[in-house]
């Protein structure tokens, strides 16, 4: 028998725990290939640019099922989803650890990441539906800080397990992805009906038109901010390790150690991130850290030696998770009635960022100046600005209709 629902406000940081270890579990369940990548090249008997196909099997289809992912969960049920993900996941994971060959290896990714697509967004949106507005930004805070130390938990654990053998990483992360399931189920079966069920029209046609209604031009302002954002805070990122080696001849592992203060410093402000938001605004918030960001990265351009880097480095994982904090707060608060596609676009948006800006990244730190990958992603991170000023007036444009409705219907 399903217990009565709480409101969401009595809901504590213990009780939504198991949300913030999904934020926690995909990252590290898809992100052990870079620390695998020598083991996995002599196991399955393929050389580095073959085995490099593995990143885009995983991360495509994950950033391209969000498309969909949330807009699914809106038409059913966030619980049915999430199941579907994280069981999937699960699954997909340990099979990769069983995989035979590379070739079944790399389908396995395939359906990591499309799996995948069901946990991430949908946690943000079943925290979305459940907390209430003035905790909203602390909650975006934990589950980021959570999605974070999984992506630098992944290569550490990965990196300890995998000397075992490649197959373990794989095998203890798929089977621990089952134990977190039942403790989400569990948690549906007790406060289940503190989340909104869906309302389905009259038709499929009918749902999609009263989305696309609800959503409208501020999701397009929405995917674009987290288009721009992720190309300015992480755009670059993997050519940052070859920059300290021709910079400063700084070794593999060093270099390592030096990026690895950008996790630091957002693991160490994530949970007080959505405190700062709340005290100075989502949009002045995400306002002053992506100016904040552009500092961080001019200071990584202009370094002079390998520590003003570290600070630089530093810097930008802290002013980024402040950032990224707010710019999910406004995501899930853009339409509630369709907070799964909201959450699943904004997360779309952001990672096919990553998977196409080599494309611009690369030729400039190639043929411009290696320095130059720096100066691009501050002025994404400035440019930021124009699509959020955009969407903070027609927010407030909005909110007076909406007020002046509400006169005239009271008078």
């Amino acid at each position: 028998m399903t217990a009565p629902a709480k409101q969401a406000s009595d809901f504590s940081t213990w009780q939504l725990l198991p949300f913030y270890l999904g934020g926690l579990s995909g990252p590290m369940g898809g992100g052990v290939v870079p620390v695998l990548f020598a083991v996995l090249m002599g196991a399955f008997g393929v050389d580095r640019s073959v085995l490099s196909l593995a990143v885009p099997a995983y991360m495509l289809p994950y950033a391209v099922v969000q498309l969909v992912s949330g807009g699914i969960s809106d038409l059913t049920s966030r619980r049915t989803s999430l199941i579907i993900g994280f069981g999937g996941f699960g699954i997909a994971t340990v099979l990769a650890g069983l995989a035979p060959n590379f070739q079944i290896f790399l389908l396995i990714n395939v359906v990591q990441g499309a799996m995948n697509a069901f946990t991430s967004p949908l946690l943000m949106a079943t925290l979305g539906d459940i907390v209430p507005a003035p905790r909203m930004s602390r909650t975006m805070g934990f589950l980021n800080t959570a999605n974070l130390s999984g992506t630098m938990l992944a290569p550490l654990l990965g990196g300890l397990l995998g000397d075992v053998t490649w197959r373990l990483p794989y095998l203890v992360f798929g089977l621990s992805n089952f134990l977190l399931l039942a403790w989400i189920m569990l948690w549906f079966q007790r406060h289940g009906r503190a989340v909104p069920s869906s309302h389905r029209g009259k038709s499929l046609r009918a749902d999609l038109r009263a989305m696309a209604a609800a959503l409208g031009v501020q999701m397009v302002l929405l995917a674009l901010l987290s288009f721009i954002a992720s190309n300015a805070i992480r755009g670059p990122n993997y050519l940052f390790a070859d920059y300290l080696g021709e910079q400063w001849g700084l070794s593999v592992a060093s270099a390592g150690l030096i990026l690895a203060t950008y996790g630091l410093a957002g693991v160490l402000l994530g949970p007080f991130s959505g405190y700062l938001i709340e005290r100075f605004g989502v949009f002045r918030g995400v306002a002053s850290s992506m100016i904040g960001v552009a500092l961080s990265l001019i200071i990584m351009g202009l370094a002079p030696t390998w520590p003003v880097y570290v600070i630089g480095n530093f810097l930008l994982g802290a002013t980024s998770i402040v950032a990224w904090t707010g710019l999910a707060t406004l995501a899930v608060n853009l339409a509630p009635s369709h907070r799964g596609t909201a959450s699943s676009l904004f997360g779309s948006a952001r990672f096919l960022a990553l998977a196409v800006c080599p494309l611009w990244f690369t030729p400039l730190y190639q043929s411009v100046a290696m320095s130059a990958i720096f100066y691009a992603s501050a002025t994404f991170a400035i440019a930021l600005l124009v699509p959020l000023t955009v969407l903070s007036l027609r927010g407030r444009r909005e909110g007076m209709s909406l007020a002046a409705t509400q006169r005239a219907q009271s008078s």
